[in-house]
């Protein structure tokens, strides 16, 4: 008997993923193979996806990747980034760079107390909702944004105020994205690595669901409404 392998549902659309690591496969602090990763999963799914992501991106980077891309409407953009933007930081970019040159090193203990005080992100909330926005003007037709996991106890011990920090910028995301805001529930100890933040197989395997479920209830509408527009089309006639 022939066994005939699953071929991919035919997706309408050409999938478009921009984000930071969080995409990607890893090799630490766990692995992660390339065929376990949410863009991997959803391309055996719908045969029909690219991913521009790399490591440490901020909201800037992403949307400058994002500007090439202005005007395809015909596509489904999805976009996971902000923890490089919101997590909190003891030194700014200058300040690193002028400590690494002149190599001067501050205790752990030291750091973590400035990190507290200072609370500086690499990317403000007031210029992270500005390119978010800004994001939104590039008519890049259907959009589905990712939410930023939330922090647990140990990630906000090592980084003080970042669960503060990810519920602000969480809040720009929604406010400004709306509906195109995916509502999903990341478990620390299900579905991150142990550096609190990057996607373990089973975190993986949870976006393809959400996004999954999205893109089915997208397909859904657009079949009812162009149905409508046929029906009308009649009526009309």
């Amino acid at each position: 008997m022939k066994t005939h392998k699953k071929r991919p549902i035919k997706n309408k659309k050409q999938i478009v993923i921009l984000g930071d690591s969080l995409p990607l496969p890893r090799s630490e602090p766990q692995k992660v193979k390339l065929a376990d990763t949410y863009p991997a999963l959803l391309n055996k799914k719908f045969g029909s996806v690219l991913c521009f992501a790399y490591g440490a991106a901020t909201a800037e980077n992403i949307y400058a990747q994002a500007s090439y891309l202005v005007n395809n409407t015909k596509y489904i953009f999805i976009f996971h980034f902000g923890i490089v933007d919101c997590c909190p930081r003891s030194f700014s970019k200058g300040e690193t760079l002028i400590l690494k040159t002149l190599k001067i090193r501050i205790p752990e203990k030291l750091v973590k107390v400035i990190k507290k005080y200072r609370c500086i992100r690499k990317t403000n909330p007031k210029k992270f909702e500005n390119i978010c926005n800004a994001l939104k003007k590039l008519n890049l037709g259907t959009l589905f944004i990712l939410p930023i996991a939330d922090a647990t106890d140990k990630f906000e011990e090592a980084a003080p105020g970042v669960k503060n920090s990810i519920k602000l910028y969480n809040k720009i995301l929604k406010k400004t994205f709306k509906k195109a805001f995916i509502k999903i529930k990341i478990q620390a100890n299900k579905h991150l690595m142990s550096d609190f933040h990057h996607l373990n197989k089973n975190g993986h395997r949870a976006i393809f669901k959400a996004i999954t479920s999205k893109i089915d209830k997208f397909y859904f509408e657009e079949k009812i409404n162009s149905n409508k527009k046929i029906i009308n089309k009649f009526k009309i006639g």
